[in-house]
C-alpha cells in the first residue's frame, strides 16, 4: 500500500514521499534487499526525477511508453501521477492534467501505425529545439513517437535516433536516452515482481473512471516490449520469409525445367516436320519412274496420308491447347494442301472435283480421337 508523506517511517521512505507525495509500492517491492531499492532510487533520481527534461513531458512520455509493458502497474501508477494523484516526475509544481487529456494521450496511435516519413521527416527538418515543446503540440507528438520507436525496437530505430539527435542536439538527446533506460528498467522490475500491487489512490482512480480504466488495463498494445512475444512474431516472420524464398526458388527451378522442355519439344517438332517433309519428297520423286497407274495412285495416297499426319502435327504444336484440335480449321487447311499436291502431281490433267469441308463438330479431343 502507498504511504503518504506523514506516514513515511524511514529516511528513505520520507525522501521518496517528499518527491512523489506518496511512497509508491514500486519502491517497497524488495523488503529482503532494501539496498537494491535504494540503488534503484538513485537511478530514478538521475535518469527520471532530476533529469533536466521538463517534468510534464517526462511524465507524459512515461505514461505513453508504459502502454507497451505487459504488466499494467507502471501505466496506471504514472497516469495517476499525471492526473494529480501524486506528483508528476516528483515535481509538485507541475500542472495537473485532466482525465480527458490523459485519455487522449493513451489513444494516440503508436508510430508503427502511422507514416514514419511524416514523424521523422518533421524532426529532421525543424530547427534545433532549444525549448522543449508544450503538451499536445505537433513537435511533442513527433518526439514521443520517435522515442517510442527507439524504446520498443532499438535495433531497428537508427533513423529515429538520428532524427532525435538532430532535433534535440547531443545533450538533450542523451538525457532523453537516460529517461528511456530508466523506464525500461522500471518495466522489467515490475515483470520480475508480478505480485506488485496498485496503490489505493490508483485503484480509486480506476473505479471513478471506467473508460480510463479500460484504456489502461485492456490496451491491445500491452506486451509490445515483451521479448518472448516479439521474438515469436519475428520467428514467424522469418519462417514465412524462408518459405516464400523456398517457393520462389522452386518456382524458378520449375520455370527453368519448363523452358528446357519447351526448347526440347520445339527441336523435336522441327525434326518431325522435316522428316515428314522428306518422306513426301521421296514419294514425289518416285512418281515419274512409276509406270503402273495403280502404283502411282498408291504413292499419291501414301503422300496424302503423310501430309495429313504433318498437318495434324503442325496444328498440335502451333495451337495454344495441344489437347484439342479445331477440326474446321484443320480440315480446311488440309484440303488446301491436298489440292496443291494433286495439282502439282497431275499438272497435265486439271482436277474436276471441288473439295469442301463442313464438319458438324468443330472441336475434337486429341486423346479421344486418336489411337496412340
Amino acid at each position: 500500500m502507498s504511504s503518504p508523506l506523514s506516514n513515511a517511517q524511514t529516511p528513505f521512505q520520507r525522501e521518496v514521499a517528499s518527491r512523489f507525495g506518496i511512497v509508491p509500492n514500486f519502491f517497497a517491492s524488495a523488503p529482503d534487499a532494501p539496498e537494491i531499492i535504494e540503488k534503484l532510487w538513485d537511478f530514478a533520481k538521475a535518469a527520471y526525477l532530476d533529469n533536466p527534461i521538463p517534468s510534464l513531458f517526462k511524465e507524459r512520455l512515461f505514461v505513453y511508453l508504459s502502454r507497451f509493458c505487459e504488466v499494467r502497474y507502471c501505466v496506471v501508477r504514472h497516469c495517476a501521477f499525471l492526473v494529480g494523484r501524486g506528483h508528476s516526475s516528483g515535481d509538485p509544481s507541475v500542472a495537473v492534467e485532466s482525465v480527458a487529456r490523459a485519455m487522449k494521450l493513451l489513444m494516440t496511435l503508436p508510430p508503427w501505425e502511422r507514416d514514419h516519413n511524416v514523424i521523422l521527416g518533421g524532426l529532421e527538418t525543424i530547427p534545433r529545439i532549444t525549448v522543449w515543446p508544450a503538451a499536445e503540440t505537433e513537435t511533442e507528438d513527433w518526439l514521443i513517437a520517435a522515442a517510442t520507436l527507439v524504446f520498443v525496437e532499438p535495433r531497428r530505430a537508427d533513423r529515429a535516433r538520428r532524427a532525435l539527435r538532430k532535433a534535440l542536439g547531443g545533450n538533450r538527446f542523451e538525457h532523453l536516452m537516460g529517461l528511456l533506460a530508466f523506464i525500461r528498467t522500471a518495466h522489467y522490475w515490475t515483470v520480475l515482481h508480478p505480485d506488485l500491487s496498485l496503490e489505493e489512490d490508483a485503484l480509486e482512480l480506476l473505479k471513478a473512471n471506467e473508460e480510463l480504466a479500460r484504456l489502461l488495463l485492456e490496451d491491445p498494445e500491452a506486451a509490445r516490449c515483451d521479448m518472448g512475444v516479439r521474438l515469436f512474431e519475428e520467428l514467424t516472420e522469418l519462417r514465412d520469409l524462408h518459405e516464400r524464398r523456398e517457393l520462389e526458388k522452386a518456382k524458378r527451378e520449375l520455370e527453368a525445367q519448363v523452358q528446357q522442355k519447351e526448347l526440347l519439344l520445339k527441336e523435336v517438332n522441327h525434326r518431325v516436320k522435316n522428316s515428314l517433309q522428306m518422306v513426301t519428297s521421296i514419294l514425289d520423286l518416285q512418281l515419274p519412274d512409276v509406270k503402273s497407274a495403280e502404283a502411282a495412285d498408291a504413292i499419291r495416297n501414301a503422300a496424302a496420308r503423310v501430309l495429313a499426319i504433318a498437318a495434324v502435327h503442325e496444328r498440335l504444336y502451333t495451337d495454344e491447347d495441344p489437347t484439342v484440335v479445331r477440326f474446321d480449321a484443320f480440315s480446311a487447311a488440309y484440303v488446301r494442301v491436298l489440292e496443291e499436291l494433286m495439282v502439282a502431281q497431275t499438272a497435265s490433267r486439271p482436277m474436276s472435283n471441288v473439295w469442301t469441308c463442313r464438319p458438324t463438330q468443330p472441336f475434337y479431343s486429341v486423346r479421344s480421337s486418336m489411337n496412340w
